[in-house]
């Protein structure tokens, strides 16, 4: 398990408390995971659940579909992710979700690998707003689900995020979590400068920022908490 997991955190201001969610890693932040941590640590108002994705044959990976079943999330429900490039994907895979009975999802538009963004899906998306808002369009005639949405500050250039902020302006998104590198640089170059001044004009949108939480951290923004994961 990597040392310092990842977090979604919006920090603190008059109107709006400081919120903590921890951010979805494959492979490592399943059920087991995410209910031990809540049972033994706690201090996050929401957990992700790794991405659902569709198979070649329609399906959802069984592992995948386990992880998000109630009777397996028995201490906290999380927020179930998807990975979906066209309105027929997402569609599918958000009344799965619904037929579950969740009435909260995440769309990512950030994953940043290759084998993800080759099909259009994650942050391949984030060159063509035109097809973001085509799949928007159809989302919002789904049953009831608040959609909250994470993405990257581009796939090729931070030039591209604007554009697709203009779009979801434009829908009910719950919220935005945005992780401030582009996509072609993974997760090692440094974290992409502010956009404060040109978010401004996004103001109805609630914006989140992907940030690494260490051990001293939490302690300063969660004094009365006496127990903390290592890192």
């Amino acid at each position: 398990m990597p040392a310092n997991p990842l977090y979604f955190c919006r920090m603190n201001t008059e109107k709006n408390p400081i919120s903590i969610y921890m951010a979805p890693l494959q492979e490592y932040t399943d059920a087991v995971y995410r209910n031990a941590h809540f049972r033994l640590f706690g201090g996050v108002n929401k957990y992700f659940a790794p991405y659902l994705v569709l198979q070649n044959d329609g399906s959802v990976k069984k592992s995948t579909w386990r992880d998000i079943l109630p009777e397996n999330n028995p201490n906290v429900l999380p927020v179930p992710q998807i990975l979906a490039g066209t309105s027929n994907e997402f569609a599918t895979l958000a009344n799965k979700i619904h037929e579950l009975g969740y009435r909260e999802m995440n769309w990512n538009l950030g994953c940043p690998y290759p084998m993800v963004t080759r099909r259009g899906r994650g942050s391949g998306l984030l060159p063509h707003p035109g097809r973001i808002r085509e799949i928007l369009d159809k989302a919002f005639t789904l049953p009831e689900i608040n959609l909250s949405v994470k993405l990257r500050a581009g796939q090729e250039s931070k030039d591209e995020l604007f554009p697709v902020l203009e779009v979801l302006n434009d829908f009910p998104v719950t919220e935005i979590i945005l992780h401030p590198r582009i996509a072609k640089d993974l997760y090692k170059a440094k974290p992409t400068g502010s956009y404060s001044r040109k978010r401004k004009k996004f103001a109805s949108i609630r914006l989140f920022t992907t940030v690494i939480l260490r051990r001293q951290m939490m302690q300063r923004i969660l004094p009365n908490r006496k127990t903390f994961p290592p890192s």
